[in-house]
């Protein structure tokens, strides 16, 4: 017999996937959507057995919610509760996972059963090893494929009762000049860049594009040549922009497990067998200190 699932979303991104995964493990999934009225009727088109709306008022973070959507889960008997990997998301699995005293899994692929165990490929070792994780009760960052939204009729939208909470949003106060979530271009910079001093050949191609920069994890802890929020990879951020363009970048999966959801995404490497070729449409074998300026009075 399989588990009793339950999803946890504050949005629609790679819910096909998660359902999928949980299909394969679980006799019913259920959604929780957390937000608006309308994301409730956007994932009930995803080919789940139920959904349930927790809906706050505009000024209350979704994060508050988190002790309701946690009791409810609990007490509808919920052995796999799954995510996906924005903020939010996180968040709100945290609180259902105290709640089932369930064990956490921080970046699961895939999910099949042994016995009265879910088990979790869990990648580990900054992307380059996997783990399985078995336990009765677990708690899942699905950051495996994507899937195409099932088929099928749309489930019926229940209301959650959400009580009052005392948190409340009192204003916004923008980020170090980042927007990697919701920007539709990104620039990203690796070590091909070699020096600091020739940073500007990559300002003047975002400048060109009106892009947002981002760079892998040894060019901000080794290099120091920008700060934690640019990382883009699964240690750090992610980013589905319409257009990605990686400079200089080998492509290890924890950077381009951060940019799978671009629409497009482009490599310049003077390695023809660099990695990063594999993970994008487009691959420019050349030196970037020729292709880059090309780029930009392209894009000008």
């Amino acid at each position: 017999m399989g588990k009793k699932a339950w999803i946890i979303a504050t949005e629609s991104r790679r819910l096909g996937g998660i359902v999928d995964a949980a299909r394969g493990v679980s006799d019913s999934v259920s959604v929780a959507a957390v937000g608006s009225s309308d994301l409730a009727g956007e994932v009930a088109s995803y080919g789940v057995d139920r959904v349930v709306s927790f809906v706050a008022s505009d000024d209350v973070p979704v994060e508050a919610l988190g002790p309701c959507v946690a009791e409810f889960v609990a007490a509808d008997g919920a052995d796999l509760v799954l995510s996906n990997d924005s903020g939010a998301a996180r968040c709100l699995l945290g609180a259902a996972a105290g709640a089932l005293g369930a064990a956490v899994v921080g970046n699961a692929q895939a999910l099949a059963l042994d016995g009265d165990n879910v088990v979790a490929d869990n990648l580990v070792a900054n992307a380059k090893a996997i783990e399985a994780v078995a336990a009765p009760k677990m708690a899942c960052i699905y950051t495996g494929p994507d899937a195409d939204r099932a088929e099928g009729p749309a489930a019926v939208v229940e209301c959650a009762d959400v009580p009052s909470v005392e948190d409340r949003v009192v204003g916004f106060e923008e980020a170090a000049g980042t927007g990697l979530a919701t920007a539709s271009r990104v620039v990203g910079v690796g070590m091909g860049l070699a020096a600091r001093d020739n940073l500007p050949l990559v300002d003047a191609l975002v400048d060109a594009m009106g892009a947002e920069i981002a760079c892998t994890l040894p060019c901000c802890d080794d290099m120091r040549w920008y700060p934690s929020e640019r990382v883009l990879g699964s240690s750090h951020n992610t980013a589905s922009p319409d257009l990605y363009i990686a400079l200089g970048i080998s492509g290890s999966p924890n950077h381009t497990s951060g940019f799978r959801d671009a629409k497009t995404a482009v490599a310049v490497n003077n390695d023809p067998d660099a990695e990063i070729f594999n993970c994008c449409k487009y691959g420019i074998v050349g030196d970037l200190f020729d292709v880059v300026p090309a780029l930009t009075e392209a894009f000008k």
